[in-house]
Order: C-alpha cells, then sequence, then structure tokens
C-alpha cells in the first residue's frame, strides 16, 4: 500500500461500522466492472462463519496483525 493509503487506512478503521461498510461499497462500486476479481458471497460468507467458529472456540492463532504482515512479507520480527 502507498504512504497516503497507509494513513487513510487508520483515519477510516475509526469510523463507525456503518460508515465503514458503505465506504467499502462505495470503494467497491468504484472498481472496473471489467476486473477478473469475482466475489462469490456463498464463498465468502461460508469462510468469515468457518473463521469465527475458529477463533470463538480457540483453534485460531492469533498474532498481532504488524507481526502477521511481517510474516507475509518475509521480514525478520
Amino acid at each position: 500500500m502507498t504512504d497516503i493509503a497507509l494513513r487513510l487506512k487508520d483515519e477510516l478503521l475509526r469510523l463507525s461500522e456503518d460508515d465503514r461498510i458503505a465506504l467499502a461499497q462505495l470503494l467497491w462500486d468504484s472498481v472496473d466492472s471489467e476486473s477478473d476479481v469475482e466475489l462469490d458471497d456463498a464463498a465468502w460468507i461460508a469462510e468469515l462463519e468457518r473463521r469465527s467458529a475458529d477463533a470463538d472456540s480457540g483453534r485460531a492463532k492469533e498474532q498481532p496483525f504488524r507481526e502477521a504482515i511481517e510474516e507475509l512479507r518475509g521480514e525478520p520480527t
């Protein structure tokens, strides 16, 4: 992400859930409709429910966001 995107992200995460949802929809609608990205609502919902159940049951390994990003980028923690 660019510096401006990172700054915006920090600010946007302070908004209410309703405002974030409205902005997410606005951003999604602004993306070129001929993009290769397709959302399968049922698949996303199933994945979110699976992850939520894993978190609720304690099966999910929790990790601070920054550490997870560093790990994905191959950076030392």
